[in-house]
Order: C-alpha cells, then structure tokens, then sequence
C-alpha cells in the first residue's frame, strides 16, 4: 500500500494565515475578557456568564475573521482603513477665498 499525497488543495478561505489567526485569536480574547468583566460587575449568574463569554467570543471571533481576511489584493479590511486613514492625513486642504475676479 502506497501513501497518497494529495496535491492542489484548495483552502476555502483564502487570505487566512498565522498572522490573521493570531489577531483574530487575540481580537477575540480581549473581547472575552471585556465580557467576563461586565458580566461580573452586573453580578449574574454563573450560567449566565458563561453564555454571555461564549456569544461575545463568537460574534467578536466571526467579526475578526472578515476584518482581518485578505483580499484578491492582500489587503484586509483593517489594512484599507488604516491606508485611507493615511490617506486623509497625507492630504492638504486649501480653504477657497472669494475674491473680486477682475481687480
């Protein structure tokens, strides 16, 4: 019996690698975290809690995923904010003074 390497595997998700899984996972933590905090402080019980971590680390989880996923360009949704963000910051504005047209 042979070993069979496959070859051409498709990832379903393109533009996911360490790098995004890493933010999402951490995205995901401090997110997690806010909620056990605001959970504990509105002194619910523990059931309720848990519940409320486990939807916030989903929601924020599935949300991170298609912030930080790349495009066809390699650029994420948080890599064009950040690039027109810059953008705006790079510009110069030049306020329009009315003035007689023929002096």
């Amino acid at each position: 019996m042979d070993l069979f390497i496959p070859t051409r595997i498709n990832n379903k998700y393109k533009g996911i690698g360490k790098k995004e899984l890493i933010q999402i996972a951490v995205s995901a933590l401090i997110c997690a975290l806010i909620a056990l905090f605001i959970a504990i402080v509105l002194g619910k019980s523990v059931r309720v809690i848990l519940l409320f971590v486990f939807l916030t680390l989903l929601f924020s989880g599935g949300i991170s995923f298609f912030v930080f996923q790349k495009n066809n360009y390699n650029m994420s949704f948080f890599d064009q904010a950040k690039a027109m963000i810059k953008h705006m910051k790079t510009q110069k504005f030049y306020p329009y003074i009315k003035s007689k047209e023929w002096k």
